[in-house]
């Protein structure tokens, strides 16, 4: 369903990453998890990370 690489490298090395999702459920829950967090918060400009970051779920 979906698939994310990150690459460091240098001239002698390579550090990959990687995340395969294997169904579309996972995007949905996240989904949720957002649209949960902002109905309890006044109106501005949110980050992702605020959601994750916040102490309330």
């Amino acid at each position: 369903s979906g698939s994310h690489s990150l690459s460091f490298r240098n001239n002698n090395e390579e550090i990959q990453i990687s995340h395969k999702s294997l169904n579309r459920k996972v995007y949905s829950e996240g989904a949720f998890i957002a649209a949960r967090w902002l109905l309890g918060q006044g109106p501005g400009l949110y980050e992702i990370s605020d959601i994750y970051l916040s102490k309330t779920p």
